[in-house]
């Protein structure tokens, strides 16, 4: 998955546990209605189940955020910007419902920890748009307000999910980089512990872990560590198009490139259902086709390759086009991926 979706679907699955804070009022009941509906990609029932509640509650702070979750999860789920106005009216709501909520409650590890994770959706929105420093100041204020919730009480552990994956980060940059970045802070063995400390104490974050876990073992090429996770989350989550990019993944990862494929033809199947996933539909086969190849299916993915190019293509589309017809070259002077 891109990291951006790894960003993304971990606040996802962070509010799917947020009645373990006994929010007042019915939050519990909508909360995991909304957010079963967004992690099986059902976006008009989860903005219909929001709305309604934002509606009839001015002050719930955790309806606003839920929509949030849902128009970054839609939008990255769908690799587009359907609504820009909308996210910014939505964020600004959060925002100020957060404030109010510590204006009469006071302020608090799981307050804080709630803002922190509202610039992160906003850091990941400057992201995709290419506002790198613009991202990066964001995702700094996040970073401080989730260290301040961990420093108010250390026993929340759900702080340290985002906290481990910067950790992370940082390692593997500096193992990336280590004859310029040697003095460089940050151990991705670290990083990881943290995430299993959320996978193993976190009221929270235990799931948004566990995705985060699968796309760096895969990506680290650990198939023993990644196996039993990518087991949990199909049990967990059978439904979600995000299990199964990270299922493709691992199959990757082990070089079982025809499984892959299989994965891949799923989720282009998934994407053609969405009005706006035409764009994620065709880099799916395009990933199919490539998979077939790997695998030793020449045929099939010639013909894949074949289906792809009969249809007509601009803008983004026009890229995976392009590769398809250089993929499909390749296959017939005999070469390999």
């Amino acid at each position: 998955m891109k990291p951006s979706l790894i960003f993304i679907l971990s606040l996802l699955v962070f509010f799917h546990h947020a009645s373990s804070f006994s929010l007042p009022g019915q939050q519990d009941g909508y909360a995991g209605r909304c957010i079963g509906a967004i992690i099986n990609c059902e976006y008009d029932t989860a903005f219909s189940i929001v709305d309604s509640v934002m509606a009839a509650d001015t002050a719930d702070p955790l309806a606003p955020i839920l929509r949030l979750t849902a128009i970054g999860i839609r939008d990255i789920d769908c690799d587009t910007l359907l609504d820009s106005a909308d996210f910014f009216r939505t964020y600004r709501t959060a925002e100020e419902r957060i404030a109010a909520h510590e204006k009469a409650n006071g302020v608090s590890s799981y307050s804080k920890m709630l803002l922190g994770f509202c610039k992160g959706f906003r850091s990941a929105y400057y992201l995709r748009e290419n506002f790198y420093f613009t991202a990066m100041r964001n995702g700094f204020k996040a970073l401080n307000l989730l260290d301040e919730s961990y420093i108010l009480d250390s026993t929340n552990t759900d702080p340290l999910f985002l906290l481990g994956l910067y950790e992370y980060a940082k390692g593997e940059l500096k193992r990336r980089l280590w004859w310029i970045l040697f003095w460089y802070p940050g151990s991705k063995k670290t990083g990881i512990a943290r995430l299993w400390s959320c996978v193993n104490n976190g009221h929270l974050t235990a799931e948004a872990a566990l995705f985060a876990l699968a796309d760096i073992y895969a990506r680290e090429k650990k198939p023993d560590a990644c196996a039993p996770v990518i087991e949990r989350l199909t049990r967990d989550f059978p439904k979600s198009r995000f299990t199964l990019w990270a299922k493709a993944k691992y199959f990757e990862s082990r070089r079982l490139y025809y499984e892959a494929g299989l994965v891949y033809e799923l989720l282009a199947a998934s994407y053609a259902a969405e009005p706006t996933g035409g764009f994620n539909a065709l880099f799916t086969r395009n990933l199919q086709a490539h998979m077939l190849l790997q695998s030793g299916q020449r045929k099939d993915a010639a013909d894949s390759c074949r289906a792809i190019l009969r249809d007509t293509v601009s803008g983004r589309k026009a890229e995976v086009y392009n590769d398809t017809k250089k993929l499909l070259q390749r296959i017939s002077d005999g070469e390999s991926e």
